[in-house]
């Protein structure tokens, strides 16, 4: 990751994410940003996929298929495999999953408050 967002970021007195995490955490969340790449990762939760595969199940061109499983693939979250001509992907591991499950508790959760907060929007 080129830039380095601690660079803009007032210092927070904690030991759990140093400035490389923050980073990390940036690029990944950022890949998270689309309903269409949280529907190929929920996709691929049941196993590798070719890239036609999931073009087909989501309706996407094969091109847009393969740049969003490329930004997938740049934060971490997905692995590439090739057999002959084919690519089949795969999430890079478990823990994906769980970071979608907590997102999904969290929601559970806190669903009241989300809901009927004036400051969240689904647009945001």
């Amino acid at each position: 990751m080129n830039d380095k967002l601690s660079s803009q970021t007032p210092t927070v007195k904690s030991n759990w994410m140093d400035d490389d995490t923050l980073d990390f955490a940036v690029h990944l969340f950022g890949a998270f940003a689309s309903p269409t790449r949280l529907r190929v990762v929920e996709l691929l939760t049941d196993g590798e996929k070719t890239v036609g595969d999931i073009a087909s199940v989501l309706c996407l061109s094969q091109s847009g298929a393969s740049s969003h499983l490329a930004i997938l693939d740049r934060a971490g979250v997905v692995t590439a495999l090739r057999r002959g001509t084919a690519h089949y992907y795969r999430l890079r591991g478990p823990r994906i999953v769980t970071i979608l499950r907590l997102v999904s508790e969290f929601r559970s959760v806190h669903r009241d408050a989300i809901d009927n907060s004036t400051q969240f929007s689904p647009e945001d």
